[in-house]
């Protein structure tokens, strides 16, 4: 292979530019590390013994890269704007729904006793935080240029998952508050609605802290519950 170092050097600056203009207005972050790459493979071949042929290769890895975000980020652009519209319906669903339901509850005795159950509530405000954390996570992965094409089943399955740690969220709450005061009454009221909405909004962190809570409750338990 032939290579003449000022030709290198003048592909690597117009890949430089190139990424320079296709990361001008957004995803700047993927941007400005492929043009540190390029920068560290310019600065590497004005040395005393430039390595042409490691730098070419560089290019190549560094210009494959720039291709697979391009392709990236044109499938995110495609694919935004209905899965946020469709999580946006889902949040509005829910509030309406939840509303509507609290008007009716007071109407109806059957479904006032049903929404009185801890449970029901904590679902909804979980489905409520998973919803909220969807719309933020879509949007900052498409400015950062991050989102990917496994979004939609992680979108497919959020409210179910909210829901459920919500329901986890409140339960924990009630154990803790056995555990410590003896005492029911955290099962009603805003704070495990509050509990839930947040496990809801961040399913990671509440996990994290429900595996380090549970090995805390564990040894207070034995002979309280």
């Amino acid at each position: 292979m032939q290579l003449d170092a000022e030709e290198v050097r003048g592909q690597i600056d117009d890949l430089a530019g190139q990424i320079q203009r296709a990361f001008a207005s957004e995803q700047t972050v993927s941007g400005a590390s492929l043009i540190q790459e390029l920068e560290g493979l310019r600065k590497a071949m004005e040395t005393a013994t430039p390595d042409v042929i490691g730098a070419y290769y560089g290019f190549l890895r560094v210009n494959e890269s720039f291709e697979q975000i391009i392709a990236r980020n044109a499938w995110a652009h495609k694919r935004f704007w209905p899965i946020y519209l469709i999580e946006m319906s889902l949040l509005i669903i829910l509030l309406g729904g939840g509303a509507t339901l609290d008007v009716w509850s007071t109407h109806n005795a059957w479904l006032s006793s049903l929404l009185a159950h801890p449970a029901i509530t904590c679902a909804w405000w979980g489905a409520v935080g998973a919803t909220i954390a969807a719309l933020h996570l879509l949007y900052y992965n498409r400015i950062h240029g991050t989102l990917s094409q496994t979004i939609d089943a992680w979108i497919a399955t959020k409210q179910i998952a909210g829901g459920v740690l919500g329901v986890v969220a409140s339960m924990l709450l009630q154990v803790t508050a056995l555990t410590t005061t003896g005492s029911h009454a955290v099962s009603s009221g805003m704070l495990p609605a509050l509990t839930a909405f947040l496990a809801g909004f961040s399913e990671r962190k509440f996990l994290t802290y429900l595996q380090t809570k549970l090995g805390n409750l564990l040894p207070m338990a034995k002979g309280s519950l």
